[in-house]
C-alpha cells in the first residue's frame, strides 16, 4: 500500500493522554478545544501513527462535517492540492502490527 501524507491531532482536551509536554496550538490549526497539524511527509498508517505517538498525539479523527471541512482546508494550504492524507482508523491490510497504549 502506497505511503499517504499524516495529519496529527493533538489531544488538548485530554491531559491525561498526552504525555508529551504541553503543546502550543499554531495559529490556524485549532478547531473547537482541537489542535491539528499537518505533517507533509509520506508514511504507512503505522508509522504515521507512531510519529504522531511520539508527539503525544494520534492521528486525527474527523467528528463532524464542519471538521471536515476544516481539516480539508489545512490540507490544501499546507500542500497546494488535495492530497490524500492519513487519519484515525485503522490500516486493515497491515493487520499484524499493534500499537499497545500505555
Amino acid at each position: 500500500m502506497a505511503a499517504l501524507r499524516l495529519l496529527m491531532l493533538v489531544c488538548l482536551t485530554a491531559p491525561a493522554v498526552l504525555t508529551a509536554p504541553a503543546v502550543n496550538c499554531a495559529e490556524g490549526w485549532k478547531f473547537g478545544s482541537r489542535c491539528f497539524k499537518f505533517i507533509n511527509e509520506r508514511k504507512s498508517w503505522i508509522n504515521a501513527e507512531k510519529s504522531c505517538q511520539s508527539f503525544g498525539a494520534n492521528l486525527a479523527s474527523i467528528h463532524s462535517a464542519d471538521e471536515n471541512s476544516f481539516v480539508s482546508e489545512l490540507i490544501l494550504k499546507a500542500t497546494g492540492s488535495d492530497s490524500r492524507t492519513w487519519i484515525g482508523g485503522s490500516d486493515a491490510t497491515k493487520v499484524q502490527h499493534k500499537l499497545l497504549a500505555t
